[in-house]
């Protein structure tokens, strides 16, 4: 779902808004760097985004380049969980993925957008500080998991995939790709094949949402099996 300008958070600086958790970790990567982080996009406009993504086909059927772009309904930015940064040094990424943002955009396991960064909650390790550079208390976040019952966890992960059938769980499986950084590691989604949805899981939320839908698993597939599948969240 697209997030609306009004809804979002002025991040500061003129470097526009972001959904207000995302918004709360920039406060706290702007203290860690010691001034504000460079930020040339964050929330994008449906409209942009969809301009952007016209230009990206025009460019896929031989018209001048354009970067890689999906329209409003898939877009991270319209949802207001990602930066286009220049802050990308390597000391600089190590802050931003303390702080539970993470390159995302690959094709063959290369990166393509290294100024592109995607925040996930459950990475971030300073989701729950309290003490903000503003003297703001965070009270949007929520330990979640440790606090949630299994029905809630259930609820809320159904809801994110769109499964109708409530009942029905098996609708969804659990599947593990390959990690593309040259690891053993595997990489966790739960997939609703008939929404041709994904969310991505991280190891230890995988074995409790799995457990608690009774998902069954897929080990090891080729990443060329969640191609065109339309990535959503799974936070409620």
């Amino acid at each position: 779902m697209v997030l609306a300008y009004a809804d979002a958070v002025d991040i500061g600086h003129g470097r526009g808004r972001l959904a207000p958790d995302p918004a709360a970790s920039l406060r706290r990567v702007d203290s860690a760097f010691g001034r504000a982080a460079d930020i040339n996009e964050a929330w994008r406009s449906p409209e942009q985004a969809n301009a952007n993504y016209a230009r990206y086909l025009a460019y896929l059927r031989g018209g001048p380049w354009a970067p890689i772009a999906l329209p409003a309904d898939q877009s991270i930015h319209c949802v207001g969980y990602a930066v286009d940064t220049d802050d990308t040094l390597a000391w600089q990424i190590a802050i931003w993925n303390d702080h539970g943002w993470y390159w995302t955009v690959y094709r063959d396991g290369e990166l393509k957008e290294r100024w592109h960064l995607e925040y996930f909650w459950w990475r971030d390790n300073h989701r729950y500080d309290h003490n903000l550079p503003t003297g703001e208390a965070i009270t949007e976040a929520k330990e979640w998991l440790d606090m949630a019952s299994p029905e809630e966890i259930r609820q809320a992960f159904v809801d994110a995939l769109r499964i109708t059938d409530k009942e029905n769980p098996d609708k969804s499986i659990t599947v593990s790709v390959p990690a593309m950084d040259g690891t053993d590691n595997q990489v966790y989604w739960a997939v609703n094949l008939d929404a041709n949805t994904k969310a991505r899981l991280w190891n230890g939320d995988q074995l409790i949402f799995r457990r608690n839908l009774g998902l069954r698993e897929a080990l090891n597939q080729a990443p060329q099996v969640l191609d065109g599948m339309t990535e959503i969240t799974v936070i409620p």
